[in-house]
């Protein structure tokens, strides 16, 4: 039992010091590679138009959300699953990574699985916009969005970066970003390049 625990703990301290020298740059040139190799595709999906998830979005919250950025990277890197799994974590997900009210075994339809993305999305937003963070960019909320969608509100809202953001350091919190790359304890190639895209998208506007 003290070897297990022992073992959960340096895990832990491992996936803390590798995910502050990737924040630091000894790291660096491992992450980037990564999202070089994914560059173009992610180039792709951030670009092409969107119309009908923008309409189911709207749907559920009454209105339109001025981009959608952060939806599509949601979908990107969730990925869509129609029948209940347990993620990395243990939890049980569906859909495009959802946690919410899930049943072992549940099977759900592609358009139910829109209709739960579209609502924790909007949760999500609502979530963030809440923390009292100030002017921000489109940018910057649906990056913000797609990390609460990731973390949860309670997660992001006791983070650095929302510190550093409160504080005005923006510079710093586009690399805090980078210190949420780790599942179960273990560093994750998938969680780098989903936060340098985060991130990326964090810094693509400037405020208005």
């Amino acid at each position: 039992m003290r070897n297990s625990l022992t073992k959960t703990l340096q895990a832990g301290i491992n996936c803390g010091i590798v995910s502050c020298l990737i924040l630091l740059g000894v790291g660096y040139v491992h992450a980037k590679e990564l999202v070089r190799r994914d560059n173009g595709a992610l180039k792709a999906l951030l670009t092409v138009p969107d119309t009908p998830h923008r309409e189911t979005i709207s749907h559920s919250i009454g209105h339109i959300v001025g981009s959608i950025d952060g939806l599509k990277l949601i979908r990107h890197f969730e990925g869509l699953r129609l029948r209940a799994y347990r993620d990395v974590t243990g939890r049980w997900t569906v859909g495009v990574g959802d946690t919410h009210n899930v049943a072992p075994n549940m099977v759900i339809s592609r358009r139910e699985a829109e209709t739960r993305l579209a609502m924790r999305y909007a949760q999500a937003r609502r979530e963030v916009l809440a923390m009292g963070l100030g002017s921000l960019s489109e940018g910057e909320i649906e990056a913000l969005t797609s990390l609460d969608y990731n973390l949860g509100a309670r997660v992001l809202g006791n983070s650095k970066l929302v510190s550093d953001l409160r504080a005005g350091n923006r510079t710093f919190a586009a690399r805090d970003f980078l210190l949420y790359s780790c599942a179960s304890k273990h560093l994750s190639n998938g969680l780098i390049r989903r936060r340098f895209a985060e991130a990326s998208l964090f810094l693509s506007e400037s405020r208005q």
